[in-house]
């Protein structure tokens, strides 16, 4: 029985670090966004307080959205990934492998 809860343990967290590696492959999208405020490409040193706070709102709320919805199809997007990267499938598995990820399964639970 230790055996088996052992080898469940490790699943659990391999599949964890799957996932999580995928939300972060998919949350560099987020952090380009971020960079883009540090860049200084808008001048927004003088700009009033509240005007930084909405330029920062209008980066955090869409960012964090995506990470959200990335971290809700993390699962899919690491089949999608997994398939992307295997050289033996051709370009059209590959591609259905990503429609995959928006296609609800049937025999799921609401």
């Amino acid at each position: 029985m230790s055996d088996y809860l052992e080898s469940d343990t490790l699943r659990r967290q391999a599949n964890t670090v799957v996932r999580l590696t995928v939300v972060t492959a998919f949350g560099l999208v987020g952090t380009v966004a971020t960079g883009f405020l540090g860049m200084n490409l808008l001048a927004l040193a003088e700009a009033p307080f509240w005007e930084k706070v909405g330029y920062f709102m209008l980066v955090l709320v869409p960012t964090a959205a995506i990470t959200f919805y990335t971290i809700v199809k993390s699962k899919r997007l690491s089949d999608f990934l997994e398939a992307l990267s295997d050289e033996r499938l051709p370009a059209a598995a590959k591609f259905q492998s990503l429609v995959d990820v928006w296609r609800d399964r049937p025999g799921r639970l609401p």
